[in-house]
């Protein structure tokens, strides 16, 4: 199955669509911690809960009005514990809209993604298309065969001719259709 990426980061939410085109989602009400929401559907169809992507899976209005009633661009989560009740009304209790300014996610050096290499040796990793800024250079998504989101980019210096910088931690995995899922990461 294809999978969209969503990383955590900061307190919003950027969710890379089929074609790699970047959003950002924040919360629409006040003071909610992205980090702390859950984004799994809980066996619920995930499509209900995510109203962001076209029947194409590409960023802008979906083809169905959503179980809150709204039509516009958005994706529902809630709240890790009593709310992971599995009810659709539990479900839906956070709605993230799209940034009024987008801007593009920019990874800090950190001691989880630092800028010198990680990799001890060759990593198996699927280069994805989709690039962001890490620091004062840019690298590129890549799965790992272990299922976790690695930064890279080339140099001919370390682990056969790719430079991986850290890894992000998976969330959850929402699964829309089922051949679509939208994997959650979060930085570190």
């Amino acid at each position: 199955p294809t999978s969209l990426t969503a990383i955590i980061m900061n307190n919003d939410l950027h969710i890379y669509d089929l074609s790699g085109s970047h959003r950002v989602y924040i919360s629409e009400q006040p003071n909610v911690v992205l980090s702390n929401l859950c984004f799994s559907s809980h066996d619920l169809p995930a499509d209900l809960l995510t109203t962001c992507f076209d029947s194409d899976f590409l960023h802008g209005e979906a083809d169905e009005t959503c179980v809150c009633g709204d039509d516009e661009p958005h994706l529902h989560a809630h709240t890790k514990g009593a709310d992971c009740e599995g009810n659709e009304m539990g479900l839906t209790k956070t709605k993230l809209v799209p940034k009024p300014f987008q801007n593009k996610p920019k990874f800090a050096i950190s001691a989880s993604l630092p800028k010198s290499c990680t990799a001890e040796a060759k990593v198996s990793a699927v280069r994805t298309s989709i690039k962001v800024t890490h620091g004062d250079h840019e690298d590129y998504l890549a799965i790992a065969s272990d299922g976790s989101l690695l930064l890279a980019h080339d140099s001919s210096q370390c682990c056969d001719g790719v430079d991986f910088h850290g890894a992000l931690s998976l969330v959850t995995r929402r699964q829309l259709t089922p051949t679509m899922a939208m994997t959650f990461f979060q930085v570190t």
